[in-house]
C-alpha cells in the first residue's frame, strides 16, 4: 500500500501545480492545500521505487529456528542443536542420544564402561560438496571439554585382539586378549571378532553426498548436563551449533 501512494504522489501533485498555473486567481488555500499533499507523502526526499523484484527468496523458513535466548544466556543443556556448514548442509544434533542396539549390546559383550552416545542428522538436501561429521567438542560450565568421534573408530577399540607372543608350544605362540588385557578363548575371540566387525563395517559410512540425508552417531564421554559451548567437526572445518526452539 505504501508502495502505491509514493507512485500517485507526483502526478497528482503535478495535476495540482498546473491547475494553479492556469487559474486566474492565485488562491492561497490551494496553495496550501498542494502543500499538505505533498507533504502528507513524505515530500520530494520521499524514497522512490528502485523498481526491483519485490518477491525476493526468502530462506529463513529452510531451517528450524535457534533459541537466540539461550545463546545469550551462555548455557546449554540436553536437547536439539542446529549447526550449518558453508556448502548448504544442516546438521540436526541430539544431545545427548540413546545409543543404538547393537553397538549398546556389543558394548556389553566386551566388558566396556558405559558411553555418551550424540546423534547427527544430516541433511545435505541443498548442498553441493559432501557432509561428512566426524567429531564434535562440548564444552561444561567449569571449563573442561569433551571430544566425541565417528562410532566406527570407537567400535574398532572395544574389539578383542589376536596375539603371536605366547609360548610357542601352545597354540604356536597365538593367544587372544581383551583390550584390559583379559586372555580369552579363540571361539570366544571368533565370535566378539566377527561381531565387531560387521558393527564396524555398518556406521563406517558418515559421508552423505549432495541431495542426501543420512544419520551419523558420534561416541565419547558421558554429554555433561550443561554446556557453555557445542561444536561440532568435519574434514573440511567446524561450525558452533545452536539450539533448536
Amino acid at each position: 500500500m505504501q508502495r502505491t501512494i509514493r507512485r500517485l504522489a507526483i502526478p497528482l501533485a503535478g495535476a495540482l501545480l498546473l491547475g494553479g498555473c492556469g487559474s486566474t486567481n492565485d488562491s492561497p488555500e490551494a496553495s496550501e492545500s498542494e502543500q499538505q499533499t505533498v507533504a502528507s507523502d513524505g515530500g520530494a526526499g520521499a524514497p522512490m521505487d528502485d523498481g526491483g523484484d519485490d518477491e525476493a527468496i526468502d530462506e529463513s523458513e529452510a531451517w528450524p529456528e535457534v533459541d537466540d535466548e539461550s545463546e545469550e544466556q551462555g548455557f546449554y543443556g540436553p536437547g536439539e542443536y542446529l549447526a550449518m556448514n558453508m556448502t548448504g548442509a544442516g546438521f540436526i544434533i541430539t544431545l545427548p542420544a540413546e545409543g543404538p542396539e547393537d553397538i549398546e549390546a556389543f558394548r556389553e559383550a566386551t566388558g566396556q564402561e558405559p558411553v555418551g552416545y550424540i546423534k547427527v542428522e544430516v541433511d545435505n538436501t541443498n548442498g553441493y560438496e559432501d557432509a561428512q561429521p566426524n567429531g564434535m567438542t562440548l564444552v561444561d560450565t567449569d571449563g573442561q571439554e569433551y571430544e566425541y568421534e565417528s562410532a566406527f573408530i570407537v567400535i574398532d577399540e572395544w574389539g578383542p585382539t589376536m596375539r603371536d607372543d605366547g609360548p610357542e608350544d601352545v597354540n604356536d605362540g597365538y593367544w587372544y586378549s581383551m583390550p584390559d588385557g583379559t586372555e580369552i578363548s579363540e571361539a570366544e575371540y571368533d565370535e566378539l571378532d566377527g561381531a565387531g566387525v560387521e558393527i564396524y563395517d555398518a556406521y563406517l559410512d558418515t559421508s552423505a553426498s549432495p541431495t542426501a540425508k543420512k544419520t551419523v552417531w558420534l561416541m565419547g564421554p558421558e554429554v555433561p548436563k550443561e554446556m557453555t559451548y557445542i561444536e561440532l567437526q568435519e574434514p573440511a572445518g567446524s561450525y558452533q551449533a545452536s539450539p533448536l526452539e
